[in-house]
């Protein structure tokens, strides 16, 4: 991440952008969904949303080349199938089947 904010800081397009070195905190969580790493990059007024774009999108590209895979959410959803006719039959009103799954009206 310091290699990554310095070769940004190096660069001309960014010269005038960064003001001072990154400060990297360290790791501030660590959870199911990924862990938070703070840093703190000092820029020039109204750039730190295009500082901050460019420095994610450059830590991503290190982390692929370096292998280093990011947790990606992910969500089990699994479909049943409901009786269409007989016992739990919405077209005719008998919500039976989906109240005992607690999505009856």
């Amino acid at each position: 991440m310091e290699e990554v904010s310095e070769q940004m800081r190096n660069e001309p397009e960014w010269q005038d952008k960064i003001l001072e070195p990154a400060i990297i905190l360290g790791v501030d969580n660590i959870s199911h969904t990924g862990i938070l790493i703070q840093i703190w990059i000092k820029t020039a007024p109204i750039q730190q949303f295009a500082v901050g774009r460019e420095f994610r999108l450059r830590i991503k590209q290190a982390f692929d080349r370096e292998s280093i895979a990011i947790g990606v959410p992910q969500q089990s959803v699994n479909f049943q199938n409901y009786p269409k006719n007989g016992s739990g039959d919405r077209k005719n009103g008998d919500n039976s089947y989906f109240s005992a799954l607690g999505g009856g009206e």
